[in-house]
């Protein structure tokens, strides 16, 4: 018997197998592939254009998330951190 292959989706709370994951087809794993997979870069691969807080928005726009919820959230990480409040 081949090995499966799953991981642990914290958006959705559920375990999702690869070989499922296949069958669903292209719009699902678009999804998930959003929704559940980050990118940790090695470098600082900021845009140099945009602001601490703009950089932080990126990820959370092309989601899709509502504007005034990802700059909440944006800006209580950025006092957190102890950075201006700059979006």
């Amino acid at each position: 018997m081949p090995p499966t292959f799953e991981f642990h989706s914290l958006v959705h709370d559920s375990v999702v197998s690869f070989d499922q994951l296949w069958k669903t087809g292209l719009d699902q794993m678009d999804n998930i592939r959003s929704k559940s997979f980050s990118f940790l870069f090695q470098n600082t691969n900021l845009m140099p254009n945009f602001s601490a807080g703009e950089n932080m928005c990126i990820s959370a726009y092309i989601q899709g998330i509502e504007e005034r919820i990802v700059k909440a959230e944006v800006l209580k990480n950025m006092d957190e951190l102890g950075l201006p409040r700059t979006i």
